[in-house]
């Protein structure tokens, strides 16, 4: 097995009272980073969707472009769209009402040909969604934990 090939173990512990609600967001989390770190998406995932937004709501005033700056729209858009919809696919996934073992997210051209995969095991156990708060929802602090192990 070369170097390329052997798998990184990163062990991250939260720490903090983890809901299905919140593992949830930090996948999401996770997954418009590696996007972006892997060069799966021009910009971050914040600013491709500010620049798409912003772009979209300027179609109404015609606009000379060049075919390159049209082409090059048109792809992050669909990226954004693939993307968003995939965030909210795992989501959804996460919050129902079994969590699953893992998360795959496998990159390139096709699953069967994909040049990097990154295999995230779930915890077993979450708290029930009830016991979900706003604060931890918007806590930066299991995020950060998560990203400061990476």
């Amino acid at each position: 097995m070369n170097s390329s090939n052997s798998p990184i173990m990163v062990n991250l512990e939260i720490g903090d009272q983890l809901t299905s609600i919140s593992c949830g967001h930090v996948m999401v989390e996770l997954i418009k980073f590696i996007a972006y770190q892997r060069l799966q998406i021009p910009y971050s995932y914040q600013w491709l969707k500010q620049v798409v937004t912003k772009k979209k709501q300027c179609e109404e005033e015609p606009l000379k472009e060049s075919f390159q700056s049209e082409r090059h729209f048109r792809a992050a858009s669909t990226a954004l769209e693939n993307l968003d919809f995939i965030l909210k696919s795992v989501q959804k996934e996460i919050s129902g009402p079994s969590i699953p073992e893992e998360v795959c997210i496998a990159l390139g051209a096709t699953p069967v040909t994909c040049k990097e995969v990154y295999r995230v095991l779930l915890p077993v156990v979450c708290h029930k969604p009830q016991c979900h708060s706003t604060i931890i929802a918007n806590d930066q602090k299991i995020q950060r934990n998560v990203f400061s192990g990476l």
